[in-house]
């Protein structure tokens, strides 16, 4: 192939990932599916939010107590899926019972290569079509909770978003 060929290739290419860009950021968000049990927390990571849903009773329990102010902060671990439907501005959610949070430096190092901005995550399911796998967000911060185990979703009270004590 010629290189004028190739160069014409790697440009349509590179406006065709543009435009798909232009276009994921431009559409609205999708409508948010409350759960029905477990914890629904969301998660700030710098100027970006995130939302989960925790089934694992290890992880509700470290949840309940960083927010009473008992527990320091822990990275999250989880398994990537696609769909959002908990996750209202993205396009992907971490699975339930996967998530857990590392509570040794080892478990925290087994994070490394998985921690990133939600919306670099995003443009890398949807623009790249990287295959999903983990995530691990390592300053993201909880910024509120709610207790939907009895059905119905009750915000709680307490310290979020790094006004944790530890």
């Amino acid at each position: 192939m010629s290189f004028f060929k190739q160069a014409c290739i790697q440009v349509i290419s590179f406006c065709m990932g543009a435009l798909q860009l232009v276009l994921f950021m431009s559409a609205p968000a999708h409508a948010v599916e409350r759960p029905k049990q477990g914890l629904w927390v969301t998660f700030r990571y710098g100027a970006e939010e995130f939302q989960v849903v925790v089934e694992a009773r290890e992880a509700i329990d470290h949840v309940l107590k960083y927010t009473a102010g008992q527990a320091p902060h822990r990275v999250l671990l989880g398994k990537v899926r696609r769909g959002g439907a908990h996750n209202s501005a993205w396009s992907w959610h971490l699975e339930p019972k996967s998530l857990r949070f590392a509570d040794d430096r080892a478990q925290a190092e087994e994070a490394d290569g998985c921690d990133q901005l939600p919306s670099s995550l995003e443009r890398d399911i949807v623009v790249r079509t990287v295959p999903v796998g983990r995530y691990c967000p390592r300053e993201a911060r909880i910024a509120k909770v709610e207790d939907c185990r009895s059905g119905q979703c009750i915000t709680l009270r307490g310290l979020y978003a790094g006004r944790s004590p530890f």
